[in-house]
């Protein structure tokens, strides 16, 4: 068994330690795990930024379909 390997034991991995660890007897992508951890909700602020643009962008859209021909109209009517 000298070829088997510890998984998810450093806490310098990427994820920080996985809270336990795996001891693997081949490569990690054999079993389904990533080679490289890392942490996925690292990337959660950058989303929720993105998110609140986009949503920012979709009412101010909304709110100017509406207020658009109403301002239009007025100028017409003078």
């Amino acid at each position: 068994m000298h070829d088997a390997r510890p998984y998810g034991h450093d806490p310098e991995d990427g994820v920080g330690g996985d809270g336990a660890f795996f001891l693997l007897l081949d490569e990690p992508e054999v079993y389904g795990l990533p080679p490289d951890p890392v942490v996925t909700t690292r990337d959660l602020p950058a989303m929720w930024k993105h998110a609140g643009a986009a949503a920012l962008s979709l009412a101010g859209g909304f709110a100017l379909s509406f207020a658009l021909p109403a301002i239009l109209r007025r100028k017409v009517r003078r």
